[in-house]
């Protein structure tokens, strides 16, 4: 049977704050370990007696909580423990329940600080789950208030139903009901004083088609074939001769009814193809750090296991260190000359002359280079070079 915690004017209290309840749990630690301290030469600084003692003091404290509502910190402090919702003390359940989780809190140190830090309306969440709570005996008027309000708004009933307020009206049931139709009564008769509505056809001032007839046959032309533009060539290649100029239309249908049929229009032939690239320019080739040599004819596909696309060469490079990604570097000639690629590889690539800083190669993206250009791939290095003159 719990008792009241203490006897409290009413009209001042309020439940405690995070700082007073901080202020009174610090009250209480300090209480705790000045007795521990002072008793330990007692014990010849044994490390279990002292432990023992302030388990010892821990109990003694939470029996005092549970059955009056009061420690040495909150008789300073001014506040009081009781059982949520009523003025009484605890009780040793609810207290048992907090006082094992609070000091099971130790352990991290902190942790019951934080957790009084966080409390609101005088309950942390180890009130919640007990069913205790904080009052502050000098609450302050305006907390007071805020606090009073705040019950009352909780408290306050909540509007029920009335079926009597959704009741229809007495007046609504003298009214008169109209009929429903029944199928076989016959058709209903049209009031008096609604008018007739009758369809009336808008007026028309289209004329009805009246076919002509012409004294002549009718002429059929056949528009001639536009001509056909011709693509520009390279400066190197002959430039092809300037299209005719197209013909004139072809004649109608002669009075007999036969037609003509209408005039093909010559078209230029097309340029010769331009000679392959690796005949009539210097042969290229890849010459790697380690003394092999490659050709550059067509499309070649670099790396430690390179994985070409349909009418590549792969060229495998090897490569202890893992620096060469599988499929690193492309590596083509065309009309314009050189190029290289980076196959979005790991580490990348880069490309200079001799004596020259060296600059990263963009992934997926052709870069033109001239002979003596030297391509570094991981940690490999490769030159561009070619037996005579360069190729631009």
């Amino acid at each position: 049977m719990t008792t009241p915690a203490a006897a409290v004017p009413r009209d001042l209290v309020a439940p405690a704050g995070p700082g007073i309840r901080l202020l009174a749990y610090a009250a209480d630690l300090v209480i705790i370990a000045a007795l521990v301290a002072l008793t330990w030469p007692l014990h010849g600084g044994s490390i279990v007696a002292a432990a023992l003692l302030l388990v010892e003091l821990y109990v003694v404290l939470c029996l005092t909580r549970a059955r009056t509502g009061r420690t040495p910190g909150s008789l300073l402090t001014h506040t009081v423990a009781v059982a949520a919702g009523t003025s009484d003390a605890p009780g040793f359940g609810p207290q048992a329940i907090r006082s094992v989780l609070f000091g099971l809190l130790h352990a991290t140190v902190v942790g019951p600080a934080i957790t009084i830090a966080l409390s609101k309306d005088g309950q942390d969440w180890i009130d919640r789950f007990a069913g205790t709570q904080s009052w502050s005996l000098r609450a302050d008027p305006e907390t007071y208030a805020e606090y009073q309000s705040r019950l009352a708004r909780r408290q306050a009933p909540q509007p029920q139903y009335d079926p009597a307020m959704w009741a229809p009206p007495a007046s609504q049931s003298a009214q008169p009901r109209i009929a429903p139709y029944q199928p076989g009564s016959g058709a209903r008769q049209a009031s008096a004083d609604r008018p007739k509505l009758q369809y009336k056809p808008p007026p028309t001032t289209a004329k009805p088609y009246q076919p002509t007839t012409s004294a002549g046959p009718q002429v059929f032309r056949v528009a001639p074939p536009p001509a056909t533009g011709v693509r520009p060539a390279p400066a190197s290649r002959p430039t092809p001769a300037p299209a005719p100029a197209p013909g004139p239309a072809p004649a109608a249908r002669s009075s007999e009814g036969t037609r003509r049929a209408p005039q093909v229009v010559a078209q230029p032939a097309p340029a010769a193809p331009a000679p392959a690239i690796g005949h009539s320019t210097p042969p290229v080739f890849l010459n790697f750090d380690d003394g092999k040599r490659e050709r550059v004819l067509g499309t070649l596909v670099l790396g430690r296991q390179p994985n070409p696309a349909p009418g590549e060469r792969p060229v495998t490079i090897e490569d202890q260190t893992l620096s060469v990604s599988r499929t690193h570097l492309r590596v083509g000639i065309d009309g314009n000359g050189v190029w290289v690629e980076d196959a979005y590889s790991a580490n990348g690539s880069t490309v200079g002359l001799p004596g020259q800083a060296f600059k990263p190669l963009p992934g997926g993206r052709r870069t033109y280079v001239s002979p003596g250009t030297v391509v570094g791939i991981g940690d490999r290095k490769l030159t561009i070079a070619a037996e005579s003159a360069s190729l631009h």
